[in-house]
């Protein structure tokens, strides 16, 4: 098909409306609105057609072309003898089976929390306990040295601070003084 003809140009809200008079969308009114702009437009009559051809096409092509094919009763009954297969006159229905009370996602959500909570809770135990039965190790910080007791009776004096700090650094003996 030659591309470069050029197509008049119509506006697509006419287009949706002249579709839906197609399809039997649009009310009266509307319908008789429609047929006075294509008397205006002979474009939109030969768009109206293309569209009604496309609806009978698409029509066609989803129906059937032939009914479904069957046995003749007496064959279909002698089949199905052979087969085992239930006569057609007593269908039998099968059920599904129901689910256990387990299954549901309801209950698998909840034990999983739980099983979740178990665990947490058994961690956090196991290192608080473990935690509370080892004593505190002080060994290579400031306070390791520090075996002194100052009764501190109020405010520390000057003299008070330097001997507390001679102390630390000479391994926690404090030098006397009278």
């Amino acid at each position: 098909m030659n591309d470069n003809i050029p197509h008049p140009w119509t506006d697509p809200a006419l287009e949706a409306r002249i579709v839906a008079g197609v399809l039997g969308e649009s009310s009266d009114f509307e319908k008789a609105e429609l047929d006075r702009v294509m008397e205006e437009n002979p474009e939109l009559v030969i768009f109206k057609r293309r569209i009604e051809a496309v609806r009978n096409l698409v029509g066609a092509a989803s129906r059937p072309s032939t009914p479904a094919r069957r046995m003749s009763e007496p064959r279909r009954r002698q089949l199905l003898a052979k087969l085992g297969a239930p006569a057609a006159g007593s269908p039998k229905m099968r059920t599904l089976p129901r689910p256990r009370w387990w299954t549901s996602p309801t209950i698998l959500s909840v034990a999983d929390c739980l099983i979740f909570g178990a665990v947490l809770f058994t961690l956090s135990t196991s290192v608080l306990f473990q935690a509370s039965q080892e004593p505190p190790d002080f060994e290579g910080s400031c306070f390791a040295s520090a075996n002194v007791s100052v009764p501190i009776d109020g405010p520390m004096s000057g003299e008070q601070i330097q001997r507390a700090l001679d102390a630390s650094s000479s391994g926690g003996k404090l030098a006397s003084t009278s």
